[in-house]
Formats: structure tokens, C-alpha cells, sequence
């Protein structure tokens, strides 16, 4: 996608032009995160991911590395 730009100022005095190119990429990237733990999980159940902890760590791992940029 290109972008042209021009200044105009109050007298209607016109400046040159100016363009800008840019890649606008919409596609998101297929990650899927996996929690393997919560710290202090202060719930009924060790597994259930439910806490009452404000303070928590989460330990975890992408399905893949990140990108660059």
C-alpha cells in the first residue's frame, strides 16, 4: 500500500509531494501457547488453572518460535 501526502498552508501555497510505502500484513501467525502451571494455585483442584492469587507465575511453551520484528 503507498500513501501520498502534500502540505497546503493557509495561503494555498502547495507543497511537493511525498509518498510513503508500507506492507500491512493481516495474517496472524498460527501459535499456540500451552500452560503447564500456575503458581500458588490457591483453588480446590491443583489442575483446574483457577486461582484466587494476584501475584501468579505462569510456566508454558509456544508451539513454535516467534518471528522476527
Amino acid at each position: 500500500t503507498t500513501w501520498q501526502v502534500r502540505v497546503v498552508d493557509l495561503a494555498g501555497n502547495v507543497g511537493a509531494t511525498g509518498s510513503q510505502s508500507a506492507l500491512i500484513d493481516t495474517v496472524n501467525p498460527a501459535q499456540v501457547l500451552t500452560i503447564a502451571s500456575i503458581s500458588t494455585d490457591t483453588g480446590s483442584s491443583a489442575t483446574d488453572f483457577i486461582t484466587s492469587d494476584t501475584t501468579l507465575t505462569l510456566t508454558g511453551s509456544l508451539g513454535a518460535g516467534l518471528a522476527s520484528g
